[in-house]
């Protein structure tokens, strides 16, 4: 997923099992929304690329390398560490 259009997404409630590559990859995507999903058993869990989501609530487990990885991103996670006291 990616590109100019790929803004104002929101990716919720997938199962996303035993993929050969990334279970998500983002490249160059806008703000979008990664919410309630389950990603497990590929190379990798979720891979972004210039890229700015929200992750909420994923269980991303299982893979054979990592979870999550990112490079050049803006994420947002909730809660903010601003919002912990």
């Amino acid at each position: 997923m990616g590109g100019v259009f790929s803004g104002d997404c929101v990716l919720l409630r997938n199962r996303i099992r035993e993929s050969r590559a990334e279970g998500l990859f983002l490249m160059d995507s806008g703000y979008c929304q990664i919410h309630a999903n389950e990603i497990t058993g590929s190379n990798d869990g979720i891979v972004m690329i210039d890229s700015s989501p929200l992750l909420l609530a994923n269980d991303v487990c299982e893979n054979a390398r990592a979870g999550v990885v990112c490079t050049g991103c803006l994420l947002y996670t909730s809660p903010s560490p601003r919002d912990r006291g």
